[in-house]
């Protein structure tokens, strides 16, 4: 946001977006989200209104943007939804998408394992 106005619009969206989910208004939730760029949680209403093919998209769309070295722990939290995302959809490629996320959260935990980290 680049004035302070444009601030304000966003955390209205933002704002109008929790509303929404929590009265159980999914697609218009994930529509708020997006306008707020709220991208994760539009994803997760997505998933919350069965839009699946959509929800799988913007899972997709989030780690094309990631940085998996700078981000570990919340690309592993990507690939678990994702995979479960085509696991709901019956999608070919869920097994796959599964087997990548379990490895990705045990190689984050091995990390925090080593650094000493609960």
């Amino acid at each position: 946001p680049g004035t302070p106005e444009e601030a304000r619009e966003l955390l209205r969206l933002r704002l109008m977006g929790i509303y929404l989910a929590r009265s159980n208004q999914a697609q218009a939730a994930a529509r708020a989200f997006e306008a707020g760029r709220l991208w994760i949680h539009r994803a997760v209403e997505l998933e919350r209104a069965g839009e699946d093919s959509a929800a799988i998209a913007a899972w997709e769309h989030e780690l094309e943007k990631i940085s998996q070295s700078e981000w570990p722990y919340e690309t592993a939290l990507l690939r678990i939804n994702l995979g479960l995302a085509l696991y709901r959809k019956g999608d070919e490629r869920a097994r796959s998408a599964l087997a990548a996320a379990t490895g990705a959260v045990e190689e984050v935990a091995d990390g925090f394992e080593t650094e000493g980290v609960r």
